[in-house]
C-alpha cells in the first residue's frame, strides 16, 4: 500500500482518512488531562497493563500496523486478546486494524468502535497507554463532528503526546501518519510536517521500520531526496514479514532505477503469500495495483524476459484455478493486471507482431481500450520496415476504435494520450513528419498533465520514448536524442532509453557518446536473457569502436 510513494504518489485524501482514522475530539480532553500529570519530557512506557505474552503480540501487531499491514496486524492483535482478554492495548490495536482501510468492508467500523470502547473501559494501568487509547476515541465521538475536524483533533493530541513523551517511538510514527492524512497534494505542507515528525525523532535516515515506511510515503520524489535510497535500504532490512512494506521499498528502488534491488523486494513479497492473486498483494489507492505487475516491470527493465514470461504464466495458472473462496474483486483486479502485464511484456520485447495479433476475445470489455492501443501501436511499428499495407490498415482500424473511447474520456485522458501515440506511429511509419509531430506533442502534453496530477505515475510506454523511436525512424536523430534524454530525466536507468540514445548518438556521428550510452545499457542489462539482439548490437558496436 503506498502512496505511490510512489512513487510513489500521494494517496488521495480518502485513503489517508482511512489510514489515519485514529482521531480525537472528546478524547483530546482525556489526553490533555493525562499529559498534564506528566513531567516535561516524560519517559517511555514503564510497565504495561498486559501480560508479558500479550504485550509481545501487541508490539508485533503495532509494528505491522505502522507499515499498514493490517490483515497481518489484526491476526496478531487477536492472538494478544486470546492471551489476555483484559489487555487494553490489544483491543486498541484491533480498533485500528478494523478501520475502513482500502479494500476493507465498511462494516468493520462497528467492530472498531466496539474495540475502542472496550479498550477505554478496561483503563490501562499506565498513563501513557491511556493517552494512546483515549486519543482513538474521537474517531467515533462526538459523531456529529465532521470527520476532518476529528482528524485534526487527533493530530493535535498526538503532537501533545510526542511533546510529553519524547522517547515514545510509536507516538512519533502515529503522528507522522496523522500529519500525512491531511495531505492533499505531493510535497505539500502536511507531507513536510509528516517527514519532520519522523526525522525529529529518528533522524534523517530512521533505523525504525515504521518510521522509514512513513517517511517514504511522505517523500514526494525519491530522486530529489539524497537519503531515499538509504531509507529504502532500512525498510528492506527491517520490515515486518508482510508483502506491503517489501513492496514500498521496491517502488522506491524502481523510481531510482535500481531494478535488481526492486525485483528482490517484490520477490520477497511474493514469497510471503501462498497464491499470487491474494488481496495482500494489492496496494495503492483503492487497492488498484498489483505487486506481481510491479515485479514484471522490474524484470523487463533488466531484460529478464524469460522470468517475466514465467511470472505471467504463474498468474495465468492461478487465475484459471481461482476458487470461490477468493474475493471476487481481488480476482477481477488480478485479471486486469494480467492484461497490463501481457501488454507491457510485448512492448518491452518490442514484439510488434505479438501486439498486432492480440486477440480481443481474450480480454474483458473494460480492457479493450488497452488492447486497441497495443494492436494499433504494434501494427504501425510492424508495418514500417516494409511499408506493409495490411498492417497499416490494422493500425488505422485500431485507432478508429480507440478514438471513440478517447473522445468519450476527454481531451486530457489516458485514452486520448494512447490514441495520439497510435496516430503518431501511423504517421511516422509513412514519413508524415508534420502530422507525427502534432500528435506526439499533444500526447506528451497530456502525459505531463496526468503525471503532475498523480494519475499516471508510470505509463506502460513513455510518450517521449515513442517520440524518440519515431524520430529515429524518420531520420531525425538530433530530436530523438533529446526525447531519450527526457525519458532518463523522469526514469533513471531506463535501459531502452539508453539504447535509443546510443543509436541516436551513433547516427549523429558521436561515437564517444554512443559508446557511453551503450555501456550504460549493458550495465542495466547485466542480468538479461542471453542472445537478445539488443545485447549483440551493443557488444558489436563497443567491440568495433575501441
Amino acid at each position: 500500500m503506498m502512496r505511490t510513494a510512489a512513487k510513489f504518489k500521494r494517496y488521495p485524501v480518502p485513503f489517508f482518512v482511512a489510514v489515519v482514522a485514529l482521531a480525537c475530539t472528546s478524547g483530546l480532553v482525556c489526553v490533555e488531562r493525562l499529559l498534564a500529570q506528566q513531567s516535561p519530557g516524560g519517559d517511555a512506557i514503564n510497565g504495561h497493563s498486559c501480560t508479558a505474552e500479550a504485550i509481545a503480540r501487541v508490539d508485533e501487531g503495532k509494528a505491522l500496523a505502522q507499515v499498514l499491514a493490517m490483515d497481518e496486524a489484526r491476526r496478531v492483535f487477536e492472538q494478544a486478546v486470546t492471551l489476555d482478554a483484559e489487555c487494553a492495548l490489544a483491543h486498541w490495536g484491533l480498533a485500528i486494524t478494523n478501520l475502513p482501510w482500502p479494500g476493507e468492508a465498511a462494516s468493520r467500523l462497528a467492530e472498531a468502535r466496539a474495540r475502542d470502547e472496550l479498550a477505554r473501559a478496561i483503563a490501562p494501568r499506565t498513563q501513557q497507554e491511556r493517552a494512546h487509547v483515549q486519543a482513538l476515541a474521537a474517531l467515533f465521538e462526538p459523531a456529529a463532528d465532521p470527520f476532518p475536524l476529528r482528524q485534526r483533533a487527533y493530530r493535535d493530541a498526538l503532537r501533545r503526546l510526542v511533546e510529553a513523551y519524547p522517547n515514545d517511538d510509536d507516538a512519533s510514527v502515529w503522528l507522522a501518519l496523522a500529519e500525512l492524512s491531511l495531505s492533499t497534494a505531493p510535497g505539500d505542507e502536511a507531507a513536510a510536517l509528516a517527514a519532520a515528525a519522523v526525522r525529529d525523532r529518528f533522524g534523517k535516515v530512521p533505523r525504525h521500520a515504521g518510521a522509514a515506511f512513513v517517511l517514504l510515503l511522505a517523500v514526494d520524489d525519491p530522486r530529489a531526496d539524497a537519503d531515499a535510497r538509504a531509507i529504502a535500504d532500512v525498510l528492506a532490512r527491517t520490515a515486518p514479514t508482510a508483502p506491503g512494506p517489501r513492496h514500498i521499498a521496491a517502488r522506491v528502488y524502481q523510481q531510482l532505477g535500481l531494478w535488481a534491488e526492486a525485483a528482490r523486494q517484490d520477490e520477497a513479497a511474493l514469497a510471503l503469500v501462498t497464491t499470487p492473486i491474494g488481496g495482500r498483494l494489492l496496494y495503492g489507492p483503492e487497492r488498484r495495483w498489483f505487486i506481481p505487475e510491479s515485479l514484471l516491470t522490474s524484470y523487463v527493465e533488466l531484460g529478464r524476459f524469460e522470468d517475466a514470461g514465467t511470472l505471467l504464466k504463474t498468474i495465468d495458472a492461478a487465475l484459471a484455478h481461482a476458487g470461490r473462496a477468493q474475493e471476487a474483486d481481488v480476482v477481477e483486479r488480478a485479471h486486469r493486471a494480467r492484461t497490463r502485464m501481457r501488454v507491457r511484456l510485448a512492448l518491452e520485447r518490442q514484439d510488434w507482431s505479438a501486439l498486432r495479433k492480440l486477440p480481443r476475445s481474450a480480454f474483458a470489455d473494460q480492457d479493450l481500450e488497452l488492447v486497441w492501443f497495443a494492436q494499433g501501436l504494434g501494427a504501425a511499428r510492424f508495418a514500417f520496415p516494409h511499408q506493409d499495407a495490411e498492417a497499416f490498415a490494422e493500425a488505422r482500424a485500431a485507432a478508429t476504435e480507440l478514438e471513440d473511447v478517447a473522445r468519450a474520456a476527454g481531451p486530457s485522458s489516458e485514452a486520448m494520450r494512447r490514441w495520439l501515440l497510435v496516430r503518431a506511429a501511423i504517421a511516422g511509419g509513412q514519413y508524415e513528419r508534420d502530422e507525427m509531430t502534432v500528435m506526439l506533442r499533444q500526447a506528451q502534453q497530456i502525459e505531463g498533465e496526468l503525471r503532475a496530477s498523480g494519475q499516471l505515475p508510470r505509463p506502460l510506454v513513455w510518450a517521449d520514448e515513442v517520440a524518440g523511436d519515431l524520430r529515429l525512424q524518420v531520420d531525425e536523430a538530433g530530436k530523438a536524442r533529446l526525447r531519450y534524454t527526457d525519458v532518463l530525466s523522469k526514469q533513471p536507468r531506463r535501459a531502452r532509453a539508453f539504447l535509443g540514445l546510443a543509436r541516436a548518438e551513433n547516427a549523429l556521428g558521436n561515437q564517444a557518446a554512443a559508446r557511453a550510452a551503450y555501456r550504460q545499457f549493458l550495465d542495466v542489462w547485466a542480468q538479461a536473457d542471453a542472445g537478445r539482439p539488443e545485447l549483440l548490437e551493443a557488444r558489436k558496436f563497443l567491440g568495433s569502436t575501441r
